[in-house]
């Protein structure tokens, strides 16, 4: 019986790449995760108030509120804001602030809305006070009844479910006035409404007047 040979050098060579294609050579574990996608990205050391909930990384500390806000994120912009109520917002600007519930300030300077579900447009130096009260923009209104609006002017007051459109120093006191513009009007009347001009007065209910200057309509209720 014949002894077994050994394979000879021309042999072996020939022989290595079946055993190479054989028993090919596992990946590392990283590798074939890798391939797989499925590595996690590894999350940086954040103090938890301003970890990024959108993202891997961390919020820089000027975007976050003060510690006991309640707004989750997206933070706040700007500088200097407030947003202290619960469901409160401040977008941007300048030293504004959101007090009450639901209460939003979309950006401009000293603004304030502290009527629950109150809105601040712009602008700046506005206060809303009432509930569900908006003041668009302008400087230095003011709403303070419920479901009060004033859309824009400087120094404007609108005190109870009432509205004054613009202009500068109108006053809309009566429940569901109105005043579209112009300069020193007032709205004492129920349902009283003032187009514009200066100096106007529509002092009882569901009294008009379209413009001009220095005009009465009826008494006082």
């Amino acid at each position: 019986m014949n002894a077994l040979r050994s394979p000879g050098p021309v042999s072996a060579f020939l022989l290595l790449p079946l055993a190479l294609f054989a028993a090919p050579r596992a990946l590392p574990q990283k590798a074939r995760a890798e391939a797989l996608g499925e590595v996690s990205v590894a999350r940086p050391a954040c103090a938890e108030s301003i970890v990024d909930q959108n993202g891997p990384g961390c919020l820089e500390a000027s975007s976050v509120p003060a510690p006991g806000l309640l707004f989750p994120p997206p933070h706040d912009g700007g500088f200097n804001n407030t947003a202290s109520g619960s469901f409160s917002f401040v977008g941007g600007g300048y030293e504004n602030m959101a007090v009450s519930s639901n209460s939003t300030v979309a950006g401009g300077a000293n603004n304030r809305a502290f009527g629950y579900d109150s809105t601040v447009g712009g602008g700046v130096s506005n206060v809303v006070a009432g509930s569900s009260a908006t003041i668009s923009g302008g400087c230095a209104n003011s709403a303070s009844g419920p479901y009060a609006t004033v859309s824009g002017g400087c120094n404007n007051r609108s005190n109870g479910q009432s509205t004054v459109g613009g202009g500068r120093l109108n006053q809309a006191n009566g429940q569901q006035s109105t005043i579209g513009g112009g300069r020193n009007n007032s709205t004492q009347g129920i349902g009283a409404t003032i187009g514009g001009g200066y100096g106007n007065v529509a002092g009882s209910s569901n009294s008009t007047i379209g413009g001009g200057a220095g005009n009465a309509a009826g008494g006082y209720d």
